[in-house]
């Protein structure tokens, strides 16, 4: 995912379940749309688990002092 945000990554996400809902989606690019979305989902979870780390530090931090 080269230099894109977690709102862009659900945005495609998002882009990805209404072709795969749509019947007129070619079973040719299935595959591809799948491998995408996992790809974007172990994204958004690699950026989710690294911002609940920063906020745990940063309140960790706060409480401390």
């Amino acid at each position: 995912m080269e230099n894109k945000t977690y709102a862009e990554a659900v945005k495609r996400l998002e882009e990805i379940v209404a072709l795969l809902d749509d019947p007129q989606t070619e079973i040719d690019q299935l595959s591809a749309l799948i491998k995408e979305a996992k790809g974007l989902v172990d994204f958004c979870r690699l950026r989710l688990t690294h911002t609940e780390e920063e906020v745990k530090e940063i309140l960790e931090k706060t409480d401390n002092k």
